[in-house]
């Protein structure tokens, strides 16, 4: 017959064991980090300084999921908080002269994002996996583009 003690130190590893299938599916997930600029500002690299250098002061600054968005007339630039002082994201919705790697502007077709990006439309976005680039549409046109600097990509 097994002691408590044995019987615990047998168990104990299976209890704090972790067999969710979830945490193997996010563990084999590949994350791909991007490289792109918006007005001089890169994601991933760019400071709080870097931003007001290329767009001046922000009109309007929000708390958003423990960092913070800084809205300016064509874009809102997002840092993730977290200590990480790095622009997270990009969202352009109003620079009709921005062009992606991919060809795609604002105001852009929606089958024309479909035709040059090899990904799926989700109903309200388009993933460009080979250029880390989200394209938000209505349906019919392209409404936002957000430049991010890391993504699973599958």
């Amino acid at each position: 017959m097994l002691k408590k003690s044995t019987f615990f130190l047998l168990i104990f590893p299976l209890l704090t064991c972790s067999f969710s299938w979830t945490d193997d599916a996010i563990a084999e997930r590949r994350v791909g980090y991007f490289e792109h600029k918006y007005k001089g500002i890169y994601p991933g690299y760019s400071s709080l300084e870097t931003v007001f250098k290329a767009l001046g002061k922000p009109t309007k600054v929000e708390a958003a999921g423990g960092g913070k968005n800084y809205f300016y007339p064509e874009a809102i630039i997002n840092f993730p908080g977290g200590g990480n002082p790095k622009v997270n994201t990009i969202q352009i919705y109003n620079d009709n002269y921005y062009k992606s790697p991919s060809g795609i502007q604002l105001f852009d077709e929606v089958s024309k994002a479909e035709k040059s990006i090899d990904s799926p439309n989700d109903g309200s976005t388009i993933f460009d996996k080979k250029n880390g680039i989200v394209y938000w549409h209505d349906g019919k046109k392209i409404t936002k583009i957000v430049l991010v600097y890391s993504a699973y990509i599958d």
